[in-house]
C-alpha cells in the first residue's frame, strides 16, 4: 500500500510540477551570534522569519527561547506571515557572568516540511573584575603621632578565567570617609585594562595618640562590583600616662588631725616621641576633706617622652572611721583620659583633738574658747578617760619634757603647774574638765594679751586625756589662736567749743577705758556727714584741739589700741560760743545748767586776757574730783562740761562739789549740788 502510494506522489510530482510549492516555507538565519557583551548589560538582534512559500499564509503559532541570558523582550507572540513577507522578532542576551553562553530559538509554524524550526544562539559575557591588594583591610599598626607611615593600595583588572572574556577597569572615584589622619594619593591614570594593575598610595599621619579608623570606597565600573570598601586603621602612638602607685593607695590607721603622705608620681610612657599633657589633678569622692595635695606643681604639666613629675598625696583624717577618697588625673592620653587612683585610710582618735581655737564674741578680749574632741577611749562601753587637763604655752621656766601628739605617765598636774615639751618650749597647766563621755569639750581660757593692728599674739594650747584605771595621759597636737577685743569705746562725753581769734577750740571729757589710745576729730558742712579718711583733721591723743576753721561742724570719735572706733560725738556751729564778742574786764565762773543737776553741769568762764589757767572740780573735803581744764587759754567767754565722773571716768555720788577757776587773774569759785 505505502509503495503504490509513494508512486503516486512521483507522478503527481512530475507530471503537475507547480503542485510541490503550494505550500508556506518558514526561512531563518542558521544562527544568531551575540558576539562579545558586557556582562550586566544587553545587546539586541532580530530574528527575520520569511515566508518563502507561494500559495498559503506562513502561520507561526510559538516562538520559544532557552539558555542563559537570551530572552526575548517583545515576547513569543504568534504571527501570519504573507507569502515572500517578513517578520522581526527580536532576541536579547543579558549575561550575568563572564565566559560563551548558548541558546536555541524553536519556532513552531504551519509549514509541512518544517513545522519545528531550531535558531541556535551563541553570545559571550566579558566584564572587567575588580581586585584589590589587600583585598578587604589596610591596616598600618602603630604609627608615633606627627609622623606617617605610607602603605599602597593595588588595584587591579583580573583575568584568571580568560583575557578573552575581560575588557577595560575604568576606576571612576576613590575616596575616603572618617579619620582626617588618612589621605590618599592617586596614580596617574584610573584605567586598568585586562592584567593591569594601578596603585593608589594611602598615608597614616596620626597627630594624636589613639585608634584611628576610616574607609576607603571604590567606584568603578565592574559590573558585578561596582563598589567595594576597604577598612583603614592605625594606632597613633601618643602618650601613656602611668602612676606610681598605680592605684588603690591606703594610708592605713591615721589619728584625727594628724598625717599621713604618700608621693604619687606621674610618667609619660609612652612608645615614641610625644610629650603628655596633664590638664587638671582633683580629689573626688565622699571624704574629699580628708584629703589633700602638697607640692601639686602649676598645671598643665607637660610631660615629655620618658620624664615624670610628682607630688605628695595627705591623708589627713578630721573624724573617726574610714574615709574613700579618689585623685582624678585628666590628661591627653587617648586610651586613659582621665587616670583615676582610688584613696582610703581609717581615721583613730586615740588621742583628744583640738577642734578650734576661737574668740570669745562681744567682751573686751583677753579669753578665747578652746574646743576639742575627746579620746575614743572616752566612750562606751569602756569609760576609760576620766579627766582633760588643758595646757597653754609660756616662754619661760623649767621642768621635765614631754612630746606633744603622744601619751605618758606621772602624776596628775595640779594648778600653776608647768612642763616643758620638744624645742625648750614650756607649758603651763590651766585646767582640768571631767570626762563624761561627751562628743565634744570646750573651755574659756584667758590669754597674755589680745591683737593688734598688724600683731597677732598666738595662744597655743594642748590638752591630755587622763586614764581612768592608770597615770597614763594621751596628749593631743598643738593648736592655736588668739583673743580678740571686740567693745569698741564710748563715744566721748561734754563736746565743746568755742570761737576765737577765727578759730574754734574743741574741748571734751576724757574716756575712762584702760585700753584708750586716743581720739579722731572729724570735720564737715553738715550734721549728716560720713567720718572717714577723707574728712579726718586730728588724732590728738588729749581732750582738747584748735582747729583754724570756724562753722563747721565736728564729730568726735575714741579709738582703742585693738582698733576699735566709738560712735561719734557731734557738735554744731550753733553750739560752739563765740568767746570774743566782748573781752571780758575781769575773771569769772558761773553755772549754766540746772543747779542741783541730775547729771552733768554745764559751766561759763571768762577770762580778761591769755594765761595759764586751771578748772577743778573738788568734793566738800577738798579732795580733787575731776581737772576740767589746764594749760595756756586765750582771753575771752567759754564754756565748759563736767559730765558727773572723776578722773578715772567713773560716776560720782550725789552731793555738793566745787568748781574752781585758778589763773594769774586770780581764783573765782561756784558750788554745785548733783542729785541722781
Amino acid at each position: 500500500m505505502f509503495r503504490r502510494m509513494l508512486r503516486l506522489c512521483l507522478f503527481l510530482a512530475v507530471s503537475f510540477p507547480s503542485l510541490a510549492h503550494a505550500a508556506p516555507v518558514i526561512t531563518t538565519p542558521s544562527a544568531l551570534n551575540f558576539g562579545n557583551t558586557v556582562v550586566m548589560s544587553f545587546f539586541d538582534q532580530d530574528l527575520t522569519i520569511q515566508n518563502t512559500g507561494d500559495t498559503q499564509f506562513l502561520s507561526v503559532s510559538s516562538i520559544q527561547v532557552s539558555g542563559s541570558g537570551f530572552s526575548l523582550p517583545s515576547g513569543s507572540g504568534a504571527y501570519n506571515i504573507p507569502i515572500g513577507q517578513t517578520v522581526h522578532v527580536p532576541v536579547r542576551f543579558y549575561p550575568t557572568t563572564r565566559g560563551l553562553k548558548s541558546g536555541t530559538i524553536t519556532i513552531a509554524s504551519n509549514d509541512p516540511v518544517t513545522p519545528t524550526k531550531i535558531v541556535p544562539l551563541l553570545g559571550t559575557g566579558v566584564a572587567p573584575v575588580l581586585s584589590t591588594q589587600p583585598p578587604s583591610v589596610l591596616n598600618f599598626g602603630t604609627v608615633a603621632a606627627s609622623s606617617f607611615l605610607n602603605l599602597n593600595l593595588t588595584i587591579s583588572n583580573v583575568t584568571t578565567d580568560g583575557a578573552s572574556l575581560g575588557t577595560t577597569l575604568q576606576v571612576n572615584n576613590v575616596a575616603i570617609a572618617g579619620n582626617a589622619s588618612f589621605t590618599l594619593t592617586p596614580p596617574g591614570s584610573t584605567t586598568v585594562p585586562p592584567g593591569s594593575s594601578i596603585i593608589y598610595v594611602v598615608r597614616f599621619a596620626p597627630t594624636s595618640g589613639g585608634l584611628a579608623t576610616a574607609s576607603l570606597t571604590i567606584s568603578c565600573n565592574d559590573p558585578l562590583t561596582p563598589t567595594k570598601v576597604i577598612s583603614l586603621s592605625g594606632i597613633g602612638a601618643g602618650p601613656n600616662i602611668a602612676t606610681s602607685p598605680p592605684g588603690p593607695v591606703d594610708f592605713g590607721s591615721v589619728e584625727v588631725q594628724s598625717s599621713a603622705d604618700i608621693p604619687v608620681v606621674v610618667r609619660n610612657g609612652a612608645s615614641a616621641q610625644a610629650d603628655l599633657v596633664v590638664s587638671a589633678v582633683m580629689l573626688t569622692g565622699p571624704d574629699t576633706p580628708s584629703f589633700a595635695f602638697v607640692g601639686l606643681p602649676a598645671l598643665p604639666w607637660i610631660v615629655p617622652h620618658g620624664d615624670s613629675v610628682s607630688f605628695i598625696a595627705r591623708f589627713h583624717p578630721l573624724s573617726p572611721g574610714t574615709k574613700l577618697g579618689n585623685i582624678s588625673i585628666a590628661s591627653n592620653d587617648a586610651f586613659t583620659p582621665t587616670k583615676n587612683i582610688a584613696l582610703q585610710g581609717t581615721g583613730t582618735a586615740f588621742l583628744p583633738h583640738i577642734d578650734a581655737v576661737v574668740d570669745v564674741p562681744n567682751d573686751q578680749g583677753g579669753k578665747v574658747m578652746v574646743r576639742w574632741l575627746p579620746s575614743s577611749y572616752d566612750t562606751s562601753p569602756s569609760y576609760a578617760i576620766a579627766s582633760y587637763t588643758l595646757w597653754r604655752r609660756i616662754l619661760t621656766s623649767s621642768a621635765t619634757a614631754l612630746p606633744e601628739g603622744s601619751f605618758a605617765t606621772g602624776a596628775e598636774p595640779g594648778p600653776g603647774s608647768i612642763i616643758a615639751g620638744a624645742q625648750s618650749t614650756y607649758w603651763e597647766f590651766i585646767a582640768t574638765v571631767p570626762a563624761n563621755a561627751a562628743p565634744g569639750y570646750a573651755y574659756m581660757a584667758t590669754t597674755g594679751s589680745d591683737s593688734l593692728p598688724g600683731a597677732i599674739p598666738w595662744n597655743v594650747f594642748f590638752v591630755q586625756a587622763k586614764a581612768a584605771a592608770s597615770n597614763t595621759y594621751y596628749t593631743s597636737p598643738v593648736d592655736s589662736g588668739y583673743s580678740v577685743d571686740n567693745l569698741s569705746p564710748s563715744a566721748p562725753a561734754a563736746l565743746t567749743g568755742n570761737y576765737a581769734g577765727g578759730a574754734t577750740h574743741l574741748h571734751w571729757s576724757p574716756n575712762a577705758e584702760p585700753d584708750l589710745y586716743g581720739y579722731r576729730l572729724y570735720r564737715g558742712s553738715s550734721a549728716g556727714f560720713v567720718p572717714g579718711p577723707g574728712n579726718l583733721i586730728a588724732a590728738p591723743a588729749d581732750t582738747g584741739f584748735s582747729d583754724p576753721v570756724a562753722g563747721a561742724f565736728y564729730k568726735l570719735t575714741a579709738i582703742d589700741v585693738h582698733g576699735n572706733e566709738s560712735p561719734a560725738a557731734l557738735l554744731s556751729p550753733q553750739q560752739a560760743v563765740d568767746a570774743t564778742e566782748t573781752l571780758p574786764k575781769v575773771m569769772s565762773l558761773a553755772i549754766t545748767s540746772a543747779n542741783p543737776s541730775p547729771s552733768d553741769v554745764r559751766l561759763r568762764f571768762a577770762l580778761p586776757t591769755a594765761g595759764e589757767m586751771r578748772l577743778v572740780v573738788y568734793n566738800v573735803t577738798g579732795r580733787v574730783i575731776r581737772e576740767l581744764e589746764a594749760g595756756m587759754h586765750p582771753a575771752g567767754n567759754w564754756s565748759a562740761r563736767w559730765d558727773g565722773r572723776d578722773g578715772a571716768g567713773r560716776a560720782v555720788g550725789s552731793g555738793i562739789y566745787m568748781v574752781r577757776l585758778t589763773g594769774k587773774w586770780g581764783t573765782a569759785t561756784v558750788r554745785c549740788t548733783l542729785l541722781h
